[in-house]
């Protein structure tokens, strides 16, 4: 009987040891996944995603709406603004705005990096005025040039910023971007 003990003992030491050793190997991964001295062996592509219910508008007394289902629309020619925060160290390399704009006006949105210190912005991308007033929901993309896409959340904060138009609406942005490391 002592002899069974003894090897249901030993069963139960190599189990724990094992489950620990698992447990050890998990949380190691883990941590090399997301550390930002994990290197990947490819460039890998990422992608935010701007809801319109992030954006704020850019002036006082503006009446607005942001849909759960659709998008955000204004009662006059007004403007909002959205923060937004891409992983450092990537490479920013488009924004996708999502609009509708009809004949009484047009859509416009800018891709803006913003100088903490300074407070001095620039726009890292031309302007988003596409030409369809059609009304129907369409895509706009423009694509940010190599002196601009590094991202460096020391130096610089990012934002977008859309007018839908007095008879538009916005349905959001998409930014795409490229990374190497994990977690930055």
């Amino acid at each position: 009987m002592a002899r069974t003990i003894l090897k249901s003992r030993r069963r139960v030491y190599l189990a724990l040891a094992a489950v620990g050793l698992l447990a050890l190997i998990a949380v190691g991964t883990a941590y090399a996944i997301t550390s930002s001295s994990f290197k990947y062996s490819s460039t890998k592509t990422g992608y935010l995603s701007v809801s319109p219910m992030d954006f704020i508008p850019d002036s006082p007394n503006t009446t607005y709406f942001t849909s759960w289902t659709g998008g955000l629309t204004d009662s006059g020619d007004e403007c909002f603004n959205a923060g937004i925060n891409l992983p450092s160290g990537s490479k920013v390399k488009q924004i996708t705005f999502y609009y509708s704009s009809g004949p009484a006006s047009d859509f416009f949105g800018r891709f803006i990096r913003m100088r903490g210190p300074i407070g001095t912005g620039i726009d890292i991308t031309g302007f988003a005025t596409p030409g369809n007033d059609t009304g129907t929901p369409s895509s706009i993309t423009r694509n940010v040039g190599a002196a601009n896409q590094n991202v460096n959340n020391n130096q610089f904060s990012y934002g977008i910023g859309v007018c839908p138009g007095t008879d538009g609406e916005f349905y959001g942005a998409r930014v795409k971007y490229t990374y190497k490391n994990a977690g930055s």
